[in-house]
C-alpha cells in the first residue's frame, strides 16, 4: 500500500513539470518571446576555432582555439585580448566585441580568402567562431601563420641590424647565416670598396673556435682583428653558443675596454715607479683586507720578505708579522691585542688613524691609515727617528739655555719683534712681583706699566715707551732706575736676532738715597739719542 502511494507521488510530480514546461513554450509563443538556446559543450567541436564568452572573461574554447592563442603568446586570455589579436585579420571585430549587437553577425576577413568572424549572443554568453581556411586539424590556421611571420620578421630585424657581429656555422664550420654587421667586418678585413659585398659564403674571422668546446655550453673569449681601415687591432669579446645545427656566435666589439684596461695598467705601472722612489713605506689592503700592492721602502722599515709581502697577507697577518718582528709596539697583553687591531682597522677605514710607533731599537715610525676607493685601505709608514732626534735636541738646548739665563744674578726679560713677553727669568719674579709662568703673552707696554708703578719716576720710561714701538734701527741703551724701596737697578737694552729685545736689570752695590734721582742715559753708539 505505501509503494503504491509513493509511485503514484512521483507520477503526480512528473505529470505537473510537463504540464509547466508546456504552459511556458506556449506564453512564450503566443507572445513572441525567444527562448535562449543552450550551447552546445565545445569540447565536442574540435573541428572549429570557437571561443565563448562570458562578459570580458574567456569561459570556454575549442582545442583549435586555444593553439592559436597559444601561437598568438596570450597567457591569460580575455575578450579585449582575442580581439586585438585577430583585429587585423577581422577588421571591426574588437570594436564589435566591446559593443556585440543582439543579432548575430559576420565578419569578413581583410583578405576575402581568409574567411569570416561569426559573432553570435547566446543569452548571457558571446561565441565567436572563425569560418574559413580549412580544418585546424589539416592546414595552419592563418591567424597563427600571421602571428609566426610577424615574429620572424621581428627576430630577422634584430639580427640584421644588432651592431655585434652574429653568424651562424654548420658542423663543418662553414658561415651559414651572418648578419650586416658581420659581413660588413668582412669586407673591412677583405679591404672591399664600401657597397661591394663579398662572395657568398662568407669567409669565417675567427677561425681558431673549437666547436669540440661548446659541448659543455656557451664559451666567451677575448679575439682580435686587423681592419684595413684601421692601424691598430680591434678586439672583441666572442660568446660561442652550441646550437641545433653547428654553432651560433656573436661578438661584442670590446675596443673600449681593452683601451681602459690598457690604460689602467700604464698608470698602475707608473705609480709602481713613482711609489719606488718613496722613502715612506706603502701598503695597500683591498677591500677583503689583502695586501695588493707595496713598496720596496716598506721592506726596508718593517724587515718583512719580499716573499711575505709577495703572498698577499690579509691585514691581521700583516700586522702579526710586524708584532713578531719588533717593527710594532709589543702590546701589554695578547687579549686585547686584537681589539687594538680591529680598531686600527676602524680608524683608518675612517681616515682617523695617525700614531707614533717607538721601537726598542730606538727607531720612531710615524703611521697613518687613509681609506682609498671600493673599501681599500693604505697605510704609510714614515721614519721619523731623525726628527724626533732633533727635536729632542733643540729641547734639550733650549732647557739648557732656559736654565743658564735663571742662574744669572741679572733679571732678564725676552720680547719679540712685536713686543711680546716670550721669556723671563726667576730674577725678574722676585724684583717684579710676577710669575712668567702667569704673564705669558704679557706684552712690552704693560710689563712698563708695572715698572714705572714700582719705580721712581724717570724720563728712561718715556725713552723705552718710544723704543719698544719703533720700527727703525734699535741700539742698545743703559740707563740707572731706582725702586721706591730704595734698591737701584741699572737698566740695558740689547737688541738680539729677528728683532727680539732683551731687557735686563742688574742690581747696583749701594743704595741710591731717599730721594732717588735720574741717572744719565747712555747710549753705546757715539752719539747720543734723543729723548
Amino acid at each position: 500500500m505505501n509503494q503504491l502511494s509513493l509511485l503514484t507521488a512521483v507520477a503526480v510530480g512528473l505529470a505537473a513539470a510537463l504540464c509547466a514546461v508546456f504552459v511556458l513554450f506556449s506564453l512564450a509563443r503566443l507572445f513572441g518571446i525567444r527562448l535562449p538556446m543552450l550551447p552546445q559543450p565545445l569540447s565536442i567541436q574540435s573541428d572549429e576555432t570557437v571561443f565563448l564568452f562570458d562578459g570580458p572573461n574567456l569561459l570556454d574554447a575549442t582545442r583549435s582555439a586555444r593553439k592559436l592563442l597559444s601561437s598568438g603568446r596570450v597567457k591569460k586570455p580575455g575578450k579585449a585580448d582575442v580581439g586585438q589579436m585577430l583585429d587585423q585579420r577581422f577588421p571591426g571585430l574588437f570594436a564589435y566585441l566591446q559593443d556585440p549587437a543582439a543579432d548575430p553577425i559576420d565578419i569578413p576577413a581583410s583578405d576575402l580568402n581568409d574567411g569570416s568572424a561569426r559573432l553570435q549572443p547566446m543569452g548571457d554568453t558571446l561565441r565567436l567562431t572563425l569560418i574559413g581556411g580549412g580544418k585546424s586539424s589539416e592546414l595552419l590556421h592563418p591567424t597563427t601563420l600571421n602571428v609566426m611571420e610577424d615574429e620572424i620578421s621581428v627576430l630577422r630585424a634584430i639580427g640584421q641590424d644588432c651592431p655585434q657581429l652574429i653568424w651562424h656555422l654548420n658542423s663543418s664550420g662553414t658561415v651559414i647565416w651572418a648578419n650586416a654587421a658581420y659581413l660588413a667586418a668582412v669586407d673591412n678585413v677583405r679591404s672591399l670598396p664600401l657597397g661591394l659585398t663579398s662572395d657568398w659564403p662568407p669567409i669565417s674571422l675567427f677561425t681558431d673556435i673549437d666547436p669540440a668546446q661548446l659541448s659543455t655550453g656557451p664559451k666567451t673569449t677575448r679575439r682580435k682583428l686587423r681592419f684595413h681601415s684601421e692601424d691598430t687591432d680591434r678586439w672583441f669579446d666572442v660568446t660561442s653558443a652550441p646550437a641545433q645545427t653547428g654553432s651560433i656566435h656573436f661578438a661584442a666589439d670590446a675596443q673600449t675596454t681593452v683601451v681602459a684596461e690598457r690604460q689602467a695598467r700604464v698608470f698602475v705601472q707608473t705609480l709602481s715607479k713613482t711609489f719606488a722612489q718613496l722613502s715612506t713605506g706603502l701598503a695597500i689592503f683591498d677591500r677583503s683586507r689583502k695586501l695588493v700592492m707595496f713598496n720596496p721602502a716598506l721592506m726596508d722599515l718593517t724587515k718583512l720578505s719580499a716573499a711575505f709581502l709577495s703572498g698577499q697577507p690579509d691585514l691581521n697577518a700583516f700586522l702579526d708579522r710586524l708584532r713578531d718582528s719588533g717593527v710594532l709596539p709589543e702590546p701589554k697583553n695578547y687579549a686585547s691585542w686584537r681589539e687594538e687591531v680591529a680598531a686600527l682597522e676602524t680608524k683608518a677605514a675612517e681616515g682617523t688613524y695617525s700614531d707614533t710607533w717607538s721601537l726598542s731599537t730606538g727607531a720612531t715610525y710615524k703611521v697613518n691609515g687613509r681609506p682609498h676607493p671600493d673599501g681599500a685601505l693604505a697605510f704609510l709608514i714614515e721614519d721619523i727617528s731623525a726628527e724626533i732626534s732633533l727635536t729632542r735636541t733643540f729641547r734639550t738646548e733650549l732647557e739648557t739655555t732656559h736654565a743658564v739665563i735663571d742662574a744669572m744674578d741679572e733679571a732678564v726679560a725676552i720680547f719679540s719683534a712685536s713686543g711680546t713677553l716670550m721669556f723671563c727669568n726667576k730674577h725678574y719674579d722676585a724684583i717684579w712681583g710676577s710669575k712668567c709662568s702667569e704673564v705669558a703673552g704679557s706684552n712690552l707696554l704693560r710689563e712698563l706699566e708695572v715698572w714705572q708703578s714700582k719705580a721712581a719716576p724717570t724720563p728712561f720710561w718715556a725713552l723705552l715707551r718710544r723704543y719698544g714701538t719703533s720700527a727703525s734701527a734699535r741700539h742698545q741703551l743703559s740707563e740707572g732706575i731706582q725702586m721706591r724701596n730704595g734698591v737701584g737697578y741699572v737698566c740695558r737694552v740689547a737688541p738680539l736676532i729677528g728683532g727680539t729685545t732683551l731687557i735686563g736689570f742688574r742690581e747696583v752695590a749701594e743704595k741710591a738715597s731717599v730721594k732717588p734721582q735720574p741717572l744719565p742715559v747712555t747710549v753705546s753708539r757715539k752719539k747720543t739719542a734723543s729723548r
